[in-house]
């Protein structure tokens, strides 16, 4: 379980192999990565690599690759390019060396468990493009494989399924394809537009020479929120993404609402929650106080929903956004810590915490205080949580993503 990649080295009689293994904990003791290194016969290498990479990926068979190419080069004669094999439980990629070698020069090899594969993005230019595989929580890419610009595209969406447990041929589902608001024309090559997919948020970076295709995948996604005023809406989207951190998209004030909604139920989707009740009832309040049965207007708006604690706070003037300002920020259920209520004769008080440690309190009346937050534990409750795990322990024991 604690594999990570297998590497190999072909030598003209013998083979090595090195296994590298991530950090754990054995006995309340942290292990370092300790990476294996093993002599092996030339012939039973690959026989030794294919059952390794079996039992760490879970897999039943090691099974043929479903996929095999070659980087991209005007001049294939001269040069034997790298060569890659998408396997239904890892990723391989393979030097070949100069063509007509001997066997005495040695080829490596390098095998990469999709489990630990986080982000794929990809750029296509005018003849060439190239795909970047991204592993661990680092930012410079793992593998950056270059192809041609037709088949770009088509190879970075079958490893990005593989790599969050799907069919390798399965299809992108663009649910709203939109551009970035401006009130100059710009020109369509130059845009920079944005997809929002079942594997995640596509932001699309183009140029007069290519395009940057970079993918946040919606397991990653911390946190979701909307800003309307009165001409624009910005979503902004806090992720683990270490290549985009934070992306802010700026749309009209018509597309904010619904857009934001889209983004809010794939995040809830992709972090493990399940709702496994079937109530999709929306319940409002707003914050109490004494003038509060002859005010018509209320800042501050709450709601428990399905997905999680929503927060709408607006205001008649902002100084960023102009008039008619609003602010709406969901708390995912998975995303609650605890929820604590206190009561006095009239008022009581509401609070939620989150496990990045933050808090909200709303003032709310001693009689209804109680029920709201006897129904925000139960849809707590009601969600089942699965964390990605990180980095396993040599017991089986995951730790929290």
């Amino acid at each position: 379980a604690r594999v990570q990649n297998v590497s190999t080295r072909r030598q003209l009689c013998c083979g090595q192999l090195e296994v590298d293994s991530g950090s754990g904990w054995v006995d309340g003791v942290e292990v370092p990565e300790t990476p294996v290194v093993l002599q092996v016969p030339r012939g039973e290498l690959g026989r030794i690599e294919h059952e390794i990479l079996r039992r760490a990926g879970n897999a039943t068979t090691s099974g043929k690759p479903v996929r095999t190419f070659a980087d991209a080069s005007c001049c294939p004669i001269v040069f034997c390019p790298t060569k890659y094999d998408i396997h239904d439980n890892f990723l391989r990629s393979r030097e070949t060396g100069l063509c007509g070698a001997p066997l005495c020069i040695p080829r490596k090899s390098r095998s990469i468990l999709w489990r630990d594969v986080t982000d794929v993005n990809h750029a296509v230019g005018c003849c060439f493009g190239s795909v970047e595989v991204m592993v661990g929580g680092s930012s410079i890419p793992e593998l950056t494989m270059r192809t041609w610009a037709g088949s770009t595209e088509k190879i970075a969406d079958e490893i990005n399924n593989k790599a969050q447990g799907r069919h390798h041929a399965e299809g992108r589902k663009v649910e709203y394809a939109f551009r970035e608001a401006s009130c100059l024309p710009r020109l369509s090559l130059t845009a920079v537009s944005y997809a929002i997919t079942d594997n995640g948020l596509m932001v699309v970076d183009r140029s007069w020479n290519g395009s940057r295709h970079n993918n946040v995948p919606w397991r990653d996604v911390v946190g979701v929120s909307l800003e309307k005023g009165c001409m624009f809406a910005y979503i902004t989207m806090r992720s683990a993404d270490l290549q985009l951190p934070e992306t802010v998209v700026r749309v009209w004030r018509w597309q904010g609402e619904r857009l934001y909604q889209s983004m809010t139920k794939k995040q809830a989707k992709a972090g493990g929650g399940q709702l496994i009740g079937r109530e999709t009832e929306v319940i409002n309040f707003v914050p109490k106080n004494i003038l509060s049965a002859c005010q018509c207007f209320h800042p501050s708006k709450y709601a428990l929903t399905v997905d999680g604690f929503r927060i709408h706070r607006w205001a008649l003037w902002s100084s960023r956004l102009g008039c008619l300002y609003s602010r709406t920020e969901t708390v995912l259920w998975r995303d609650v810590n605890d929820v604590d209520y206190r009561r006095d004769t009239v008022f009581g008080s509401l609070d939620i915490s989150t496990r990045f440690g933050d808090s909200v309190a709303v003032k709310l009346w001693a009689g209804e205080v109680e029920e709201l937050a006897n129904e925000a534990v139960r849809r707590r409750r009601q969600h089942t949580v699965w964390h990605r795990p990180t980095v396993p322990t040599l017991g089986g024991v995951f730790g929290d993503s």
